[in-house]
């Protein structure tokens, strides 16, 4: 009887063994790491608080060291390849106490949290120093593995991989439902019902996106690192050149895979007006990691020529959540560039323009339905 099964779904059989190899391959090989960020809090608050990274490849003598300054109790860097398995790790930051310690190091491959080292396992067995107002902390044996084996597989990306697999194969299984509808109903009915879903999705989608569509510019600001956390004052200012068509800006914002909970404040200058010409109040549930957010300047007319500027900041002081900016290095935007405690450099926050809208097509469809 099993024979006789296996004969007639032979296909089935087959692709089945495929996607079940494919499923133990996912879990056996180790998928490389990519877009790392590494994101280190510490217990308080320090204004303007250096950090050096002080490590050593696996297999090398040589050590390395990268400096980081952040106006939070958190810094957070890009890292490359030659971070990712390390025979040593030690961390150095300015610090006011022997209580200011490192409470987790969290690590985001392609924009999401991949894995994390707690206190606990950063400082067992760690070499702890305290000098006046310099803090380190030299990871053990312990938490090194920790560190290189976080490193070692990116299991978001094996399960992405697996779910398109999955979907790949259930459809297989699954492709003699539309001709087994076809011979219940005829291929009137069958073409009705297909005609009918599409139709349903597409308006539902349209009718959902019509208030938001608009066209974007894309200013090819290409991500190279990200701010520090934002924070209440305007650390970080865009300015950029007007254009009548310009409804609102999109910004590319970095939650290190949280979800945000605080609020946060958008304003937008005129030139070089002290006072911004409007102020927006975001919230932070709505912020998504790795992803542009739509800002709308509602009323206001953009005048072409005229220089603009804006900045996000936090609404107030959030313990354990923090809200960054992509920024993008060398002056990529010729309309603009971005002011970092007033002064320029020459870098860009990775932002896009929306231009006047709605999308005609969804008004026409919307209209239609």
């Amino acid at each position: 009887m099993i024979h006789n099964v296996f004969n007639k779904h032979k296909k089935e059989a087959a692709a089945t063994l495929i996607f079940v190899t494919v499923l133990i391959m996912l879990l056996i090989v180790k998928m490389p790491v990519s877009q790392a960020v590494v994101q280190i809090q510490f217990d308080q608050f320090y204004e303007n608080r250096e950090v050096k990274i002080h490590y050593t490849p696996k297999g090398s003598s040589q050590e390395n060291v990268i400096t980081e300054t952040t106006g939070s109790n958190q810094v957070a860097s890009f890292i490359n390849e030659e971070y990712y398995q390390l025979d040593s790790l030690e961390i150095e930051y300015d610090s006011e106490s022997q209580d200011d310690a490192i409470n987790q190091m969290l690590f985001s491959f392609r924009g999401k949290v991949n894995g994390e080292i707690k206190e606990n396992e950063i400082y067992e067995g760690a070499e702890v120093q305290y000098n006046t107002g310099v803090a380190s902390v030299k990871l053990s044996e312990t938490g090194l593995s920790e560190y290189n084996k976080i490193f070692t597989d990116d299991w978001r990306l094996k399960v992405e991989l697996g779910s398109i697999f999955l979907a790949v194969y259930v459809f297989f299984l699954l492709r003699h439902l539309p001709m087994a509808y076809w011979r219940r109903f005829g291929g009137k009915g069958l073409f009705i019902f297909v005609a009918v879903t599409l139709y349903c999705v597409v308006s539902l989608i349209s009718f959902k996106e019509l208030n938001h569509s608009a066209s974007r510019q894309n200013l090819y600001i290409k991500s190279s690192k990200v701010s520090d956390k934002l924070e209440v004052d305007e650390k970080y200012k865009q300015s950029f050149t007007g254009k009548e068509d310009i409804q609102g800006v999109s910004v590319k914002c970095g939650t290190y895979g949280a979800n945000l909970t605080g609020n946060y404040v958008f304003r937008l200058y005129q030139g070089e007006e002290q006072q911004p010409i409007l102020t927006k109040t975001v919230s932070g549930s709505i912020l998504k990691d790795n992803a542009f957010h739509d800002i709308y300047f509602d009323e206001i007319d953009i005048q072409e020529g005229q220089t603009y500027y804006f900045s996000i900041t936090s609404e107030q002081y959030y313990d354990g959540e923090s809200l960054s900016l992509y920024m993008g290095d060398g002056d990529i935007y010729q309309g603009g560039q971005v002011y970092v405690d007033g002064s320029s450099v020459n870098e860009d926050i990775v932002f896009q323009t929306l231009g006047a809208g709605p999308n005609r097509f969804l008004i026409v469809w919307g209209c239609f339905t």
